[in-house]
């Protein structure tokens, strides 16, 4: 095992806490399929920046190195500070011809640590992106398993990973974390010798499809808006009182069986597609929630909710006032939105609990009593945890309020936006 840096362990030690307190709820399946000992790679799709390797890293407890592409690298002190959290450069084409010789370092670098039984993270899609679709896969982790097995023959092992996102920039949201079963690298290698080319074909089709397995992948990108629209209204309609986990699942599941239905039923597919399409026109031009549509939520219980947590989001406000506007101001001069989860975080994680520390310091300054400080500062602290658990209530009550005023001002349309999602809900039933 390399030595941690004081960064590496500040952050291991924390971010099991700092991951509970963002996210509403981590789950983790497949713990049995990492082993304990010896070299592990594990394959992950890739829809969420930096926060990916977070998670992963946090779920795997391998003490895990990450790849990350290069542009991110380009500033001396950020590089510095990724190298203190074992996170590696990749070039690629775009960050310049020259700079791919750079590679071999890195790839070196991965196959001596791998010989040293470590573990590694690879994004092989190669870059990031939202949508929940498993892109092409780069061969650059097919080139580090079969260069290091060939050259350490310690048995390593390719784990395809899943990440699940209920919501990839919002606090407050549920994650998954799937662990395939792993993929034996020594059982390519006899045909790695006498065809390399067909063997690193064959095993990024296995991998590719073993991550699949474990992700929502919509196949059809064409007409991604539109089955996302249907697996929305799947999730708040059929199985939103299932666990995170049971949830998840049943995503999966339901998302398979419309990619099929693509091949099996093309004209009832294509159907479906239309009536989401037109379903999504309505909803953009109004402005209407899906929560809106759903007998999933109850305007009067929710506002007598939030009469009842007013004393709280004032405490609330007070308290995390300052942090919420820094980081509101510095992600307004992020230009990739899929880095707001990680900047988010990473600076929410120092500077909530300094301002914690500021409030306590001057209740303590104010009253001259420890006791009543301390009390306090966990006032504030179970407030903060409350609102964020229902963070979007105020939104979500002036959302319905506006679907209310559409229901006595257009409802010829609103009508009309009903009736397709009642038809998208029989062509669910239909598909499940």
């Amino acid at each position: 095992m390399t030595k941690e840096s004081i960064l590496y362990k500040f952050l291991k030690y924390t971010l099991p806490i700092t991951l509970r307190i963002f996210y509403k709820k981590v789950v983790v399946t497949g713990y049995k399929n990492i082993p304990r000992k010896g070299p592990v790679i594990f394959a992950c799709d890739h829809q969420n920046a930096l926060i990916d390797a977070l998670i992963v890293g946090n779920a795997s407890f391998r003490g895990t190195y990450f790849l990350a592409r290069a542009d991110i690298f380009k500033k001396p002190f950020i590089a510095k500070l990724l190298g203190k959290i074992r996170i590696f450069p990749v070039f690629r084409i775009r960050d310049g011809v020259e700079n791919l010789d750079n590679n071999n370092d890195t790839f070196n670098k991965c196959i001596s640590l791998l010989g040293n039984a470590e573990s590694f993270t690879i994004f092989p899609e190669g870059s990031h992106n939202r949508m929940r679709h498993l892109r092409e896969l780069k061969k650059g982790i097919a080139r580090i398993a079969f260069e290091a097995e060939t050259k350490n023959k310690k048995n390593l092992v390719v784990i395809p990973v899943g990440l699940n996102y209920s919501n990839h920039i919002y606090c407050n949201s549920e994650v998954v974390v799937n662990f395939g079963k792993p993929i034996n690298v020594s059982e390519y290698m006899d045909l790695y010798s006498e065809n390399s080319a067909k063997a690193l074909h064959n095993f990024m089709l296995l991998l590719s499809s073993k991550i699949k397995e474990l992700m929502i992948n919509i196949e059809d990108v064409d007409n991604y808006t539109e089955i996302e629209q249907i697996r929305e209204i799947y999730d708040t309609d059929f199985i939103n009182k299932l666990s995170c986990k049971e949830r998840n699942k049943a995503d999966i599941e339901f998302i398979n069986k419309i990619n099929n239905l693509k091949a099996a039923n093309n004209q009832l597919y294509s159907e479906i597609i239309d009536t989401s399409k037109k379903y999504c026109a309505l909803k953009t031009e109004l402005n209407v929630k899906e929560y809106c549509l759903s007998k999933k939520f109850s305007i009067i219980f929710n506002s007598i909710l939030m009469v009842m947590l007013s004393p709280l989001y004032i405490i609330m406000v007070i308290n995390n006032f300052i942090p919420y506007i820094i980081i509101k101001k510095f992600l307004k001069s992020i230009k990739d939105d899929h880095f707001y989860a990680t900047f988010k975080f990473a600076i929410g994680m120092f500077l909530f609990p300094i301002m914690y520390i500021i409030s306590f310091a001057l209740f303590w300054i104010i009253s001259g009593n420890t006791i009543l400080a301390l009390i306090y500062i966990a006032v504030v602290l179970l407030s903060s945890l409350i609102i964020l658990r229902t963070k979007f209530l105020p939104g979500k009550i002036k959302d319905y309020n506006h679907f209310r005023s559409l229901v006595k001002q257009q409802p010829e349309k609103v009508n009309q936006m009903i009736n397709l999602r009642k038809e998208i809900i029989r062509y669910i039933k239909c598909i499940i």
